[in-house]
C-alpha cells in the first residue's frame, strides 16, 4: 500500500511539472542580437618565448530571437568571405579599444593590428531557429611590448564591442568598464 501511494505521489508530481511546463513559453527576443557588457579582466601571463603580456577577457550578455549567431569554419563565402580586411562580415566580433593618453583622455588605439575576431556557431548547424541566450567570452592576446599597438605597461583601456549575426544584423555598442595592463 505504501508503494503505491510513493507511486501515486511521484505520478501526481510528473502530471503537475509537465502541466506548469506547457505554460512556459520562449522568450521574445528580437532577431537583432541584443549585447550588455558583463566583465573585462587582465589576466597577467610569462611565456618563455613571448615574454611578459597580458590576456584580456571580455565577457558580453547576449540574446538573440532566432540563434543565428557565430560563424563556422566552412562559413567563407558570400559575406562571410575573407577579401583582404575588405569584408566586414568575415570576422563576427568587433571590438575597438580606447586607451588614456597622457593629458587623461580616452582616444581609440590605431593600429594596422586588429583585435577583431570570428566565435563559432553558438548553435547546431540543423538547429531550429529560436531564442538563445548566454555569455559569450573573449580573450585577446596583447604583449607589453607592442609599441604599434600603443601598448605600454601602466596604462589605461577599455573596449567598445559588438558582434554580427549570419543575417547581418548588428547588435548595439557596449562599452567594457575600464583595465589597466
Amino acid at each position: 500500500m505504501n508503494l503505491l501511494r510513493t507511486l501515486g505521489g511521484a505520478a501526481l508530481f510528473c502530471l503537475v511539472g509537465a502541466s506548469f511546463s506547457s505554460c512556459l513559453s520562449a522568450p521574445d527576443y528580437p532577431i537583432t542580437p541584443h549585447i550588455e557588457a558583463n566583465s573585462v579582466k587582465v589576466i597577467r601571463l610569462n611565456d618563455i618565448r613571448s615574454g611578459l603580456r597580458d590576456s584580456i577577457e571580455v565577457a558580453l550578455n547576449f540574446e538573440d530571437g532566432d540563434g543565428d549567431l557565430g560563424l563556422s569554419p566552412t562559413d567563407t563565402a558570400g559575406a562571410f568571405a575573407y577579401n583582404k580586411g575588405r569584408n566586414r562580415y568575415y570576422e563576427n566580433y568587433f571590438i575597438q579599444p580606447y586607451y588614456k593618453n597622457r593629458q587623461g583622455v580616452f582616444v581609440p588605439v590605431i593600429s594596422t593590428i586588429t583585435q577583431n575576431g570570428r566565435f563559432p556557431r553558438l548553435t547546431n548547424a540543423d538547429a531550429r531557429p529560436g531564442p538563445i541566450k548566454g555569455v559569450l567570452r573573449r580573450a585577446i592576446g596583447i604583449s607589453l611590448i607592442d609599441t604599434a599597438y600603443s601598448v605600454r605597461p601602466g596604462r589605461e583601456y577599455y573596449f567598445k564591442v559588438s558582434i554580427a549575426d549570419r543575417a547581418l544584423h548588428e547588435s548595439n555598442v557596449v562599452t567594457t568598464e575600464t583595465v589597466k595592463l
